[in-house]
């Protein structure tokens, strides 16, 4: 309980409690307190003191003589002081050194603790040591002094920019790292930063393509879409943009080019249509003669013969049927074609046509004399009448 009693000059602690006590020369007051100087000179058996008044005696005086010398007290066991004692005439004073107090009991002395009082002029963290005490700064500050009563912030970002690889930003006492926008910390560091693929989660939120930048992304759209982030298809049919020289069909995201009945894409390309030579290929059924023109075909037939209803067969033309043939006597049929022959007694003319008199014995046989005619019509009666026109 040293330091917190009220004695005046000793105090012993005892269990659960303590007791003053007094110095040599003095003796403990009513009060259990305050000690009062005990006069020797006064008591029975003494001899007569002199004018000065001692107020203490030495342990070792028995006769209880007073003496008229000053005892210096310091000189035995330091006065019982913990640091200083300093004589006086009939007493002696203990002191502290600096950064201690004198305790109550006017011996002891006890650490003053600096930092109690204004946190010591500290301007951040105080320690008191035995008999002193010192100033510091906490993390992330420096000394503006030797004995650190002021402390300043340290600009870490100063210093390689923090260690961190993008943003560096200063706080009172600290820093701290950041990632641009579109950047995080790898693996849970707090300075490293490094690109975020936006494209891996949920696509970006692009409807079609999402492409990865550093720090960034951007969407777009397949061929034939329009848009970024949502795309619409572009109808290329409608736009006039498709090139295609005959028809074009929308799709989704495309088109495709087409070609009119008779017609056919250019080997070079699947826009431009050219006409479609039918005539050239095996899948015409023409019976005889397959004419081409411009997007389709007809069908034809040989001299002698005329197409039939379907457009495609030809059937033989009897061109006996129409003025018999221009035969003077008889006509007979053939297929493509046709003669004359006459009757008994007659020649066949050179025009293959007309009879003649056996009379007029020309040599020919009269018999038969085939029909020519360069025309295939296909009529019956445009043909007959070409031959009849000659």
């Amino acid at each position: 309980m040293d330091g917190t009693s009220d004695c005046i000059h000793l105090c012993n602690n005892t269990i659960g409690s303590y007791v003053c006590g007094c110095d040599i020369g003095y003796q403990l007051d009513s009060d259990g307190v305050t000690c009062i100087d005990i006069n020797e000179c006064d008591s029975n058996n003494t001899e007569e003191c002199e004018d000065r008044l001692v107020r203490r005696s030495l342990p070792y005086l028995t006769n209880r003589k007073c003496i008229t010398e000053d005892i210096n007290e310091c000189s035995l066991f330091n006065g019982g002081c913990d640091h200083y004692c300093s004589n006086t005439i009939g007493s002696y004073d203990c002191s502290c050194k600096n950064g201690y107090t004198l305790s109550c009991n006017g011996h002891n002395c006890s650490d003053i603790n600096e930092c109690n009082d204004d946190n010591g002029g500290c301007s951040q963290i105080c320690t008191n040591t035995m008999g002193s005490y010192y100033c510091s700064c906490k993390i992330g500050y420096y000394n503006l002094t030797v004995t650190a009563e002021n402390c300043s912030d340290i600009n870490e970002c100063e210093d390689n920019n923090g260690g961190c690889s993008q943003t560096c930003i200063n706080a009172p006492g600290s820093f701290n790292c950041e990632c641009y926008d579109g950047y995080d910390f790898i693996n849970g560091s707090t300075t490293d930063c490094t690109d975020i693929d936006e494209c891996l989660t949920n696509n970006g939120s692009c409807q079609h393509v999402c492409t990865n930048t550093n720090g960034s992304y951007y969407c777009t759209c397949n061929p034939g879409y329009n848009g970024s982030i949502f795309c619409s298809d572009i109808d290329e049919c409608e736009l006039d943009t498709d090139n295609c020289t005959q028809q074009c069909t929308n799709t989704d995201g495309s088109y495709y080019c087409s070609c009119y009945t008779g017609y056919i894409f250019d080997s070079s390309n699947n826009h431009t249509c050219i006409d479609d030579d039918e005539c050239s290929h095996s899948r015409v059924v023409c019976d005889q003669i397959c004419i081409n023109e411009v997007g389709s075909f007809q069908c034809g037939c040989n001299t002698g013969y005329t197409l039939g209803d379907n457009g495609i067969t030809c059937k033989d033309v009897d061109e006996c049927l129409l003025y018999n043939g221009r035969c003077q006597h008889n006509c007979t049929n053939d297929y493509g074609s046709y003669y004359c022959n006459c009757k008994e007694g007659f020649t066949l003319s050179i025009d293959g046509f007309s009879c003649e008199g056996s009379s007029k014995n020309t040599g020919r046989n009269e018999a038969q004399m085939h029909c020519s005619h360069p025309l295939g019509s296909n009529s019956d009666v445009a043909y007959l009448l070409a031959i009849f026109l000659e």
